[in-house]
C-alpha cells in the first residue's frame, strides 16, 4: 500500500504487486475505505489475472499491515505461495516495491494535483502501462519488464565514416573507425561527437599557428602547426 491525498483532502490507499524478476507492476486497486475483505478480493482478482503464470511464484512479501488478514494469506496460500511477513519498520526488507513508491512519486504524483479516485486511477494506469513496456531498468541491463532488447547487431566488416563540415566551407575530414569496431570499442559512437572532436583539433591547431605567427614577429605564416 501507498497513500495519495487529494485536493480535496481526501486519503486514498493504492495496492500493487511487484514481481523481483522481471520488475513487472501490477495495479490491484485504489480506494479511500481499505478493508480486509476488500484486500482479500484484490488477491483473488490478481490471481485470476496471472492465470498459469500463477505457480511461477512461491514467495509474497509483504509488511504487517493489519488490512492484510488471514482471509488475504489464505487465498494466496491455497495456490501454493508463501507469505513472508517483514520485520517492523523494516522498509529495506521490501526494498523493490518501496523503490518503486518512490519511483512513482518522483515521476508522477509530485508533478501534478489529484481531485478524487477516478482520475488517480487513470494516471496510475498509464503510468503503470509505460513503465512495464517502455522503462528501462538498470537491474534488467536498460530493458523494459514486458519489453527485451532487441539482440545485437554483429557486423564486423561495418565502415562508420564520420564527416564534419564548417560553414560555406565544405568538407572538412573523412575519418574511418572500421578497426575500432571491430574490436567493439566504438560500437555507440556518436557521429556528431565526433564532428566536434575534429574540429575542435583544427580550431586548435589554428591558434597554435597564429600565436607563432604574431609572437615570431616575422609576420610569415608558419608552414607546418
Amino acid at each position: 500500500f501507498f497513500c495519495v491525498d487529494t485536493l480535496l483532502l481526501q486519503r486514498l490507499y493504492v495496492l500493487f504487486v511487484v514481481e523481483h524478476a522481471t520488475r513487472r507492476v501490477h495495479l490491484l486497486g485504489v480506494t479511500a475505505n481499505p478493508s480486509g475483505a476488500w484486500v482479500a478480493q484484490q488477491a483473488r482478482n490478481l490471481l485470476m489475472d496471472l492465470g498459469d503464470r500463477t505457480a511461477t511464484f512461491k514467495f509474497l512479501i509483504r509488511d504487517r499491515d493489519s488490512k492484510f488478514t488471514d482471509a488475504f494469506d489464505t487465498v494466496l496460500a491455497s495456490e501454493g505461495i508463501r507469505i513472508l511477513r517483514t520485520p517492523v519498520r523494516a522498509p529495506r526488507a521490501n526494498a523493490i516495491a518501496e523503490r518503486w513508491i518512490g519511483t512513482v512519486r518522483r515521476e508522477l504524483l509530485d508533478r501534478m494535483l489529484i481531485v478524487n479516485r477516478r482520475p488517480l486511477e487513470h494516471v496510475l494506469a498509464e503510468y503503470t502501462t509505460h513503465f512495464n513496456n517502455h522503462r528501462p531498468h538498470r537491474a534488467l541491463h536498460q530493458a523494459a519488464p514486458l519489453r527485451p532488447l532487441p539482440p545485437p547487431v554483429s557486423q564486423p566488416d561495418l565502415h562508420l565514416l564520420a564527416m564534419s563540415t564548417l560553414r560555406g566551407s565544405g568538407p572538412l575530414s573523412v575519418v574511418e573507425l572500421a578497426p575500432a569496431c571491430r574490436c567493439g570499442l566504438l560500437d555507440r559512437v556518436d557521429v556528431i561527437m565526433v564532428g566536434r572532436v575534429v574540429i575542435k583539433m583544427l580550431w586548435r591547431c589554428c591558434c597554435r599557428t597564429w600565436r607563432m605567427w604574431w609572437s615570431s614577429g616575422s609576420r610569415r605564416p608558419v608552414e607546418q602547426c
